[in-house]
């Protein structure tokens, strides 16, 4: 399988699978070190939207304590792409408060989540910010 994204092309053995992960750096606010990830997964299982977004949900809420999903809504994108959008509070401890939201999109079968953390107080002005970079996302097909 070849994987290629616009630095690089690199050939892969049938058994080995590109899970490729972008970070996009963004301002330090308030005491939050602002980041957007992206994930890539094309050979997603389940192969279903909704249920590969609850997966990835459950998982976290799995993994760690004092999470509480506060919004899981199936949204469409202004290019038309399907996607689920999530919110997700986590109290680490007393002091932190832990805003993340994910959203899930489906282009022709293969999935991309973005993920990205905030305060209280940034999810009003860098998450707005992250909100348009989400929304100006278009995804290329293979060439």
């Amino acid at each position: 399988m070849a994987a290629h994204n616009h630095r690089f092309r690199i050939e892969l053995p049938d058994d080995w699978e590109d899970q490729t992960l972008h970070r996009f750096q963004g301002p330090e606010e308030l005491g939050v070190d602002h980041a957007l990830t992206l994930q890539v997964d094309s050979e997603p299982d389940p192969d279903e939207l909704d249920e590969y977004a609850h997966d990835r949900i459950m998982q976290m809420q799995e993994s760690l304590s004092n999470v509480e999903v506060l919004k899981e809504d199936e949204k469409d994108l202004p290019s038309g792409a399907p996607a689920v959008e999530a919110v997700i509070k986590w109290v680490p401890s007393e002091a932190n408060v832990i805003f993340q939201k994910m959203v899930f999109i489906d282009h022709g079968g293969v999935f991309y989540t973005f993920s990205a953390n905030f305060s209280k107080q940034t999810r009003k002005t860098i998450g707005l910010v992250v909100d348009r970079i989400i929304e100006n996302f278009v995804p290329l097909d293979d060439e």
